[in-house]
């Protein structure tokens, strides 16, 4: 999963913020002492690690060199090498400073929420290159600024959702009145295209955006899409490509937050919800854990034996947990 949700978001920030949000976490084991180890969240380090891992490719390396190795491969070779490619295109950006490889999908359709138009920008940093989307009033402090690469690849990733489904590929249609055998048509491009959307090249991909995407709006707490129903059945080439302004545009959502951030504001993408911890709790399950390494380290013959933590009929579920 982790593999898959890679190549179809190119984005090791925006696939940390999904396992985040997941609650996806490092694999538990015990360590010494009997002490738990590891149920961490991913760093953006061990995902650039993990996805390059060629033992899940059933591969073993020595010396910089891949042999076969004797265990079964658990990513299959399609999908290893979609999650290469989209990797070194990444550190090739990064590394020639420039955005060949990544033109700006979204140029002239994205907005704030109150109207003014994003247009694409950079900023160097230690030599590498950022690239982002900003509003025309951040000069005066109060503009929007938003990572180019994650709200691109949020909003591509929306849009393939959207055409793999034949159920919101046929409610968007419906509207326009097509016959059975043209829906059935349509239905099966939307599928098609939705199934080679991750080797699309970027040019193709701006130009399909930008076809049926008539607006991006970066509100405080969403990013929404408006697309055009009849442009979407051009593009699928089962309609015209002239406007109906009769029919309601469709609306796709995408929950993000706008946080402040220095001299503007910036959108924090995935799990950028404050959380408040209770420091209580966090005792209850130390003291657990505590009960639990001694019971396991041989150094009480029971439980019983074992000290109890105060309230102890309100703690004893936090018992369970640990184990």
């Amino acid at each position: 999963m982790i593999f898959r949700r890679y190549a179809e978001l190119g984005s090791v920030a925006l696939l940390r913020a999904e396992l985040d949000r997941l609650g996806i976490v490092s694999k538990r084991r015990e360590g010494a002492g009997g002490q738990l180890v590891g149920g961490q969240h991913f760093s953006r380090g061990a995902l650039y690690l993990m996805l390059q891992n060629r033992i899940y490719r059933g591969e073993i390396t020595h010396q910089g060199t891949a042999y076969p190795g004797q265990h079964e491969a658990i990513i299959d070779p399609e999908l290893w090498q979609i999650a290469q490619d989209k990797l070194a295109a990444n550190r090739q950006e990064r590394s020639l400073a420039v955005g060949a490889e990544a033109p700006s999908l979204l140029a002239g359709l994205i907005i704030d929420s109150d109207g003014n138009r994003m247009t694409p920008a950079h900023a160097t940093k230690k030599v590498k290159r950022y690239r982002y989307y900003v509003s025309a009033p951040l000069l005066a402090g109060e503009g929007l600024r938003v990572s180019a690469g994650d709200i691109e690849a949020l909003v591509l990733d929306r849009l393939r959702a959207l055409l793999s489904s034949r159920t919101d590929v046929g409610e968007t249609l419906a509207p326009l009145g097509l016959d059975a055998y043209a829906l059935d048509a349509a239905l099966r491009k939307a599928l098609k295209l939705s199934e080679r959307w991750l080797a699309m090249p970027p040019v193709e991909l701006k130009s399909l955006v930008q076809e049926i995407v008539d607006r991006i709006t970066v509100a405080a707490d969403r990013i929404e899409i408006q697309l055009s129903r009849a442009k979407i059945a051009a593009a699928l080439q089962v309609g015209e490509r002239g406007q109906r302004p009769d029919l309601d545009p469709v609306v796709l959502s995408i929950e993000a937050k706008v946080r402040r951030a220095g001299k503007g504001k910036r959108l924090v993408i995935g799990n950028g919800a404050e959380t408040e911890v209770n420091a209580g709790l966090v005792e209850l399950i130390k003291e657990a854990f505590a009960i639990r390494n001694q019971f396991l380290s041989g150094s009480h013959d029971s439980i019983e034996r074992t000290p109890l933590p105060r309230d102890w009929k309100e703690q004893r579920c936090f018992l369970c947990f640990a184990a």
